[in-house]
């Protein structure tokens, strides 16, 4: 038994004794009386020991009870009501027992989560977004519930200077679905240094993804976009997820190599596409919080609100644009209610010849 251990089973065997013999002191004491006096030693016990300590205590007392009031002469009280004394006092201290205990432990467990979502809440949003050379970056992030949910993000390098960009989505909302979305995008932080094809990255989050927790109905969406400066080009590819736009026109990224979601089957059958710059300045990747947003009156959101609003102000700094975005989705759904996530990323030339018109 640890030290601290040893000091409570002492405090609550003390105040035991204690109040126990105040039953002696006690010149009519009657059965509630009697029991009261023994509910906080029992409550100490379920506290500090659970529910076998506490219900351990009201056995004690409930025995000690009885073979005193069997043995006191004053006590002239038949066996059977002697014993049916000692068993309403028995149920009562067993049922505070088991009562503060398991409000106790739920209380802990409350706070156990309380202090995983705020790590998984940090792990999932960075201060900042991981600045590019290359690349003009904005991103938004809105958990739906207790600062976590299963949307992320990442801005990360990739090899010969490029820049991973992925928005992923996991089913479900809170900690479940913040501890999967940590662990995808920690996997894809992990091989976007060596890897700059957006397939490849997504087939290997998902094996990690499957080797750690096998396959799942808990699955991942996931939109993958890497920008090559070298050869002046976007690749993507697109597991389950909406395809990003294109900041030009609003228009979705081609997604006839789109694959099912990350976590589902062991191969995962998705290819890559690529286009140059000249044909996309930049992309929007996006969850489906926005676009399944919903206002009481007018229903969803939808795609077409979003890709009107990207040709809108698509032209415009990435940050600009995550702003009209968010600002949209505000005044359409104050509410709230699903997690939203959006990544703007727009090439610095189509930036400079922007603001030069």
């Amino acid at each position: 038994m640890r030290d601290a251990d040893a000091r409570r089973a002492a405090i609550v065997v003390g105040l035991f004794v204690v109040l126990f013999g105040v039953r002696f002191a006690l010149e009519d004491p009657t059965y509630i009386g009697v029991t009261f006096l023994l509910v906080l030693p029992t409550v100490l016990a379920a506290l500090w020991f659970g529910v076998r300590g506490g219900v351990a205590v009201a056995a004690t007392a409930a025995v000690a009870f009885f073979v005193v009031e069997r043995l006191d002469p004053s006590m002239e009280a038949e066996l059977h009501t002697v014993v049916w004394a000692t068993v309403v006092r028995l149920g009562a201290l067993a049922l505070v027992a088991v009562f503060v205990a398991r409000l106790f432990a739920r209380q802990l467990a409350l706070v156990r989560e309380l202090d995983e979502a705020e790590a998984v809440r940090e792990a999932l949003r960075p201060a900042v977004v991981v600045p590019r050379p290359d690349l003009e970056l904005a991103a938004h992030y809105v958990p739906a519930e207790q600062g976590v949910g299963g949307d992320f993000f990442l801005t990360a390098e990739g090899p010969r200077g490029s820049t991973v960009l992925l928005v992923g989505d996991v089913v479900g909302k809170g900690v479940q679905a913040a501890r999967r979305a940590v662990f995808v995008r920690t996997s894809l932080v992990t091989f976007a240094p060596f890897e700059d094809d957006p397939a490849r990255l997504l087939r290997l989050a998902n094996a990690a993804l499957i080797d750690r927790a096998g396959t799942s109905v808990d699955y991942v969406t996931a939109a993958c976009v890497v920008h090559r400066p070298a050869d002046a080009t976007f690749a993507w590819a697109i597991a389950g997820h909406p395809p990003p736009l294109r900041l030009e026109d609003g228009s979705p990224l081609d997604a006839a190599g789109a694959a099912q979601p990350l976590g589902l089957e062991v191969e995962l059958d998705v290819v890559s596409a690529t286009a140059p710059l000249g044909d996309a300045s930049g992309v929007l990747l996006y969850t489906d919080g926005i676009t399944d947003a919903r206002d009481l009156a007018a229903g969803r959101f939808g795609e077409e609100r979003l890709r009107s609003l990207v040709a809108a102000h698509g032209r415009e700094s990435a940050a600009a644009l995550v702003e009209h975005l968010r600002a949209a989705l505000v005044e359409y759904a104050p509410a709230g209610g699903d997690d939203v996530c959006l990544l703007a990323a727009r090439n610095r030339a189509a930036v400079g010849s922007a603001d030069g018109r």
